[in-house]
């Protein structure tokens, strides 16, 4: 449909590609979640407001999370690779992310997956399994939303953020505040991480 539209080229378009992908991942997946939790009983959660200092303080946690998960997603990836010869998926991740433009990145990775993402592993799973008690509301949440990013060198970090985002939508009733905290994550991967990324490869390249 979309080349009929657009033309037999449009599928090497980056922004098709980011477009696409963000809606069979996202989108999709919002759809068919949000169609299953018709299905489901709804437990309200009581509602509390973070302070400034309380958000401030999760960020530098976030930091802390990421960096521990990634460590062991990086060392087990490694050793699977060498050991196995199985590819995780994280160097095609991050191939895809250097080369990709900066609108369309920001746009699907840090600002759109966010929104999506939360209001699927956050506001619509934890809403139906916290009747089951928040501990397993927690770690399904972190889990699937791991499971989700299907590479083992996101898989690690994904799932520990997923579950402190759980907690805190768990403790706030407030999936604004874990949306902007994935949001804070993603931007600051998606570019922050990717320019400095792009410097030390052009670093790289003059030397050779």
């Amino acid at each position: 449909v979309m080349e009929l539209l657009f033309g037999s080229g449009i599928a090497s378009e980056e922004w098709y590609i980011w477009v696409e992908n963000i809606i069979i991942t996202d989108v999709i997946c919002l759809i068919v979640v949000m169609l299953m939790a018709t299905q489901g009983e709804k437990t309200p959660i009581e509602k509390h407001t973070m302070t400034f200092g309380q958000f401030i303080c999760a960020i530098f946690m976030n930091a802390g999370i990421i960096g521990v998960g990634a460590i062991l997603g990086a060392i087990i990836e490694l050793a699977l690779s060498y050991n196995f010869g199985i590819v995780g998926g994280g160097q095609t991740v991050s191939n895809m992310m250097l080369d990709s433009n900066a609108f369309w990145r920001i746009l699907t990775v840090g600002i759109g997956a966010p929104i999506v993402e939360e209001l699927i592993f956050r506001k619509f799973l934890i809403d139906r399994t916290v009747q089951y008690g928040q501990f397993l509301a927690i770690f399904l949440s972190g889990l699937f939303f791991g499971l989700f990013h299907g590479n083992f060198a996101q898989f690690f970090f994904a799932t520990m953020i997923g579950w402190f985002f759980a907690y805190i939508y768990i403790k706030t009733g407030n999936v604004v505040h874990t949306i902007f905290l994935h949001m804070g994550v993603n931007l600051t991967t998606s570019v922050i991480t990717i320019f400095f990324a792009k410097k030390y490869m052009e670093v790289l390249d003059g030397r050779l």
